[in-house]
């Protein structure tokens, strides 16, 4: 499912990284998988978002997980999931590869009925 949304300007950017164009497809995939996206919905975000991205050199980019995510944009469900994995990324123009701090990566358990959305913020 693909859905465009306004939310208010409520995501972290004090935790990321920088990463160069080149690199993007295997930080994604190291990414999402530490996160705990499977290879068919790692391969769907990367198919998707990398021709997007490259009008840069490098990009600064800030991940959103669940608790961030829950205060922004909420779901509903017609039946209750049992895991639910949530990650958007904001991404923005970097000028160069400055450091960034890391964020600690907490990974999703995936048990029962699970729900996984992944999406970008383009800054």
């Amino acid at each position: 499912m693909y859905y465009e949304s306004r939310t208010p300007d409520l995501y972290q950017t004090e935790t990321g990284w920088i990463v160069e164009r080149g690199n993007l497809q295997n930080f994604f995939q190291e990414n999402l998988s530490e996160y705990g996206f499977n290879p068919n919905e790692t391969n769907d975000f990367i198919h998707y978002w990398i021709p997007r991205l490259q009008r840069a050199e490098f990009y600064a980019i800030y991940p959103q997980t669940r608790p961030v995510l829950d205060k922004i944009i909420k779901l509903g469900f017609s039946h209750q999931p049992d895991s639910i994995l949530r990650l958007f990324y904001v991404i923005k123009v970097a000028n160069d590869d400055s450091m960034v701090p890391a964020p600690q990566i907490e990974p999703f358990e995936r048990k029962g009925f699970a729900v996984a959305e992944w999406g970008v913020v383009l800054k």
